[in-house]
């Protein structure tokens, strides 16, 4: 943080007497820049994250509709949307199957791509900030100060195996990917 000091001064223009003088010290809480980005496809993300095809179609339908908070309301209609889009089986009633669905949502929280928000049935998911954001950046600066995420590469394997921990803050769940 920067030391800021300012200095201001009253002046009777008609004398050129000082009728106040006062001094405002402060510390400039200055923000970081915004970091550099790239455009990112989604079928690379799910090779990061070891997703098989579907999740990571899902997973393009779930960003395309979250809002500036990152935030997804998932519900049975939406399910079946997002189950028409991405071509999932039609079952004996004649609507697509959710199980793809659900099977998905379940991988992307172990993998810390999303989190649950609130109970198990609350169908309300976060993205992970640090992975998918829109907005202005103090907004989305201030979601990923809750949501931490380390990423750990490890030596010895040619696969080169990494170690991915999410965690966020005052979650129900905190999602962490075992070591493959």
């Amino acid at each position: 943080m920067k030391y800021l000091e300012k200095q201001t001064t009253q002046i009777d223009h008609l004398t050129g007497e000082i009728i106040q003088d006062i001094t405002t010290m402060s510390y400039e809480n200055k923000m970081p820049s915004e970091p550099s980005y790239i455009k990112l496809y989604t079928d690379d993300l799910g090779h990061l994250f070891g997703l098989s095809l579907s999740t990571s179609n899902v997973l393009l339908c779930l960003v395309s509709i979250a809002d500036y908070s990152g935030e997804i309301v998932v519900t049975k209609g939406v399910k079946e949307r997002i189950a028409k889009r991405i071509g999932a089986k039609i079952t004996k009633t004649g609507k697509p199957s959710l199980s793809a669905i659900n099977n998905a949502l379940t991988s992307m929280i172990k993998t810390g791509i999303i989190s649950r928000v609130g109970g198990a049935g609350s169908g309300i998911y976060l993205l992970n900030p640090n992975l998918f954001a829109k907005g202005k950046w103090k907004d989305i600066y201030q979601q990923r100060k809750d949501f931490k995420m380390t990423i750990t590469y490890k030596e010895g394997d040619k696969n080169g195996v990494r170690e991915i921990k999410t965690e966020q803050v005052g979650a129900d769940i905190v999602p962490i990917q075992k070591e493959k």
